[in-house]
């Protein structure tokens, strides 16, 4: 009877080191995302970022000038 119990205690605890090591290793897994700007070196992305708002502000306070000069 202490054989068939041990027998199965050995099996439950077969699995749960199975399920805690597979665990383990899925929260310790490091995930390496590529940069999408490897290729282009030497550029700061702030920098893209006002050149492309610089000429939709100069637009909108063109316009702003248009209305203030004609009202």
């Amino acid at each position: 009877m202490a054989v068939t119990r041990l027998k199965r205690k050995e099996a439950k605890n077969r699995s749960r080191a199975q399920v805690r090591t597979a665990n383990l290793k899925r929260l310790n897994h490091k995930h390496n995302i590529p940069s999408p700007y490897k290729g282009e070196s030497g550029i700061v992305l702030e920098d893209q970022e006002n050149e492309a708002i610089v000429p939709e502000v100069q637009e909108a306070d063109a316009k702003v000038e248009e209305v203030k000069t004609e009202g």
